[in-house]
């Protein structure tokens, strides 16, 4: 998902056996490459979270579902 200051957030689920048994993760890519920390979006440990789908306003707020 492209963002207003031309960088990008890349949202995908994977297995964390861990924490959860599957969740939502984030990054944020910066307009020159730079990458930002992996992120867990979801706090719901023990629910299935797949197929991530993502929004972003024109103030930059993003949301994740």
């Amino acid at each position: 998902m492209a963002l207003p200051d031309d960088a990008f957030l890349v949202v995908w689920h994977r297995a964390d056996l861990e924490s959860n048994p599957l969740g939502i993760y984030a990054r944020r890519l910066g307009a020159r490459g730079e990458l930002g920390p992996e992120f867990a979006v979801n706090d719901l440990p023990g629910y299935q979270h797949v197929e991530p789908s993502v929004d972003v306003d024109g103030e930059g707020r993003v949301v994740v579902a």
